[in-house]
């Protein structure tokens, strides 16, 4: 049997609220934690996210998933951005205090000391989420294993051509269209300039070279998001790191929004098999405890 507490609040990066969700199964003893985070114009509750972390918890872990503070959703909302100024104003400063922050919470419940083993921490993110799993994963002590999920390695790579960034810097804000949503989402150039002042804290590239931690990438052949080649990236920057790549997978691994099944995607599947098995060698899931 599991247990959800959803929609439940806490305060993230410039004391703004946002929502987390707590899935965990019935345990004598404390459980194995797993943090997911989404990626960009991305939240809890997109698609096949809600099936993915129930099925986590399943196997013996208590999930936290949650909204970025600044993701473009107030806490009236689950599945729609209604607040613009919002997510213009976020950046990956943002999300890695929104992670820390969390964890602070979370640490400081009493209700959780006796479900949660707090030395027993792995964090999973796809797409940006995944790199922002990567960053904050390496950067806390908390933290013991990390996973991304087509994550983006180089962050820098990821920004548009020089006319575009002049464009960008001249406007203080740029545009970016939310396919699902129609939404055309505004990012202001605070954006680059706190990557650029931050470079080497967000270069995954540098923290990985200095990494230690138990790391798995997954991604799809197929990714019509973030190249292939970032996934071989993080196998150059960290060859200890457990890496695959998925035969006809996309970015979002099948998963589509709305997503009305009872079952995975396929390639979701191998997705998940793989990270349990990976959690299985390196967190004692599933053994006795």
């Amino acid at each position: 049997m599991l247990n959800e507490k959803i929609d439940l609040v806490f305060q993230g990066a410039d004391q703004r609220r946002s929502r987390y969700d707590v899935i965990y199964p019935n345990s004598d003893a404390k459980l194995p934690l797993l943090i997911f985070c989404h990626g960009f114009k991305g939240y809890k509750d997109w698609g096949h996210f809600p099936l993915l972390c129930r099925e986590f918890a399943k196997n013996g872990l208590a999930v936290v998933k949650f909204n970025f503070s600044h993701n473009g959703m107030s806490l009236n909302s689950k599945h729609h951005f209604d607040d613009l100024p919002a997510f213009a104003e976020n950046n990956y400063l943002k999300e890695l205090d929104d992670i820390s922050l969390l964890l602070d919470l979370l640490e400081s419940k009493e209700e959780y000391k006796e479900l949660i083993d707090f030395g027993n921490i792995s964090i999973l993110g796809h797409s940006r989420g995944g790199s922002m799993a990567i960053l904050a994963g390496l950067e806390d002590r908390r933290i013991k294993r990390i996973i991304g999920w087509a994550a983006v390695a180089d962050l820098v790579e990821r920004l548009p051509a020089q006319e575009q960034m002049e464009d960008w810097k001249e406007k203080g804000v740029r545009y970016v269209m939310n396919g699902r949503t129609g939404q055309d989402m505004p990012v202001n150039y605070q954006f680059i300039e706190h990557l650029y002042a931050n470079s080497k804290k967000l270069s995954l590239e540098k923290q990985l070279k200095k990494a230690s931690k138990p790391l798995l990438a997954i991604q799809g052949e197929d990714d019509e998001a973030v190249p292939l080649e970032h996934l071989y990236a993080i196998q150059v920057w960290y060859p200890k790191a457990e890496v695959l790549s998925i035969e006809g997978a996309g970015h979002t691994f099948g998963g589509t929004h709305p997503y009305e099944h009872k079952e995975f995607p396929k390639d979701t599947q191998v997705a998940f098999d793989t990270t349990i098995d990976f959690l299985k060698r390196h967190s004692g899931l599933g053994s006795s405890r």
